[in-house]
C-alpha cells in the first residue's frame, strides 16, 4: 500500500494529520493547474483553497475507482471554472 492510500483512508476516518500530508503532497500540483486554468495567481490560490476544502467535505464519498490525484485535479478545475464564473457574472454586474 502507497502513502497516498494510507492517508486518503486515514482522512476518510478524520484524521486532519493524514488530510494534512495530502494536502503538503498535491498543492503544488493542484495550484499550478488552478493557475493554468485562471491564469490569475490570486485566483489561483482561492480556487485551489476551495478545492480542498471540497476535498475534505467530500472525502467520505471517494471509493477509490479513479485515482486519488484524478479525482482531486477535477476538483480543482471545478473549482477554477467556478471562481472563473463569478468573477464574471460580478464584472458583468459592475458595468451595468
Amino acid at each position: 500500500m502507497t502513502d497516498e492510500y494510507l492517508w486518503v483512508q486515514a482522512a476518510k476516518e478524520g484524521d486532519t494529520a493524514a488530510f494534512e500530508q495530502l494536502v503538503c503532497a498535491y498543492e503544488k500540483p493542484a495550484y499550478a493547474l488552478a493557475l493554468r486554468i485562471c491564469q490569475k495567481p490570486e485566483y489561483a490560490a482561492e480556487a485551489t483553497q476551495e478545492a480542498f476544502l471540497a476535498l475534505w467535505r467530500g472525502l467520505s464519498s471517494f471509493r477509490g475507482d479513479a485515482k486519488f490525484s484524478t479525482w482531486l485535479y477535477r476538483l480543482v478545475s471545478n473549482a477554477a471554472i467556478d471562481l472563473l464564473r463569478r468573477e464574471r457574472r460580478h464584472s458583468d454586474t459592475l458595468s451595468l
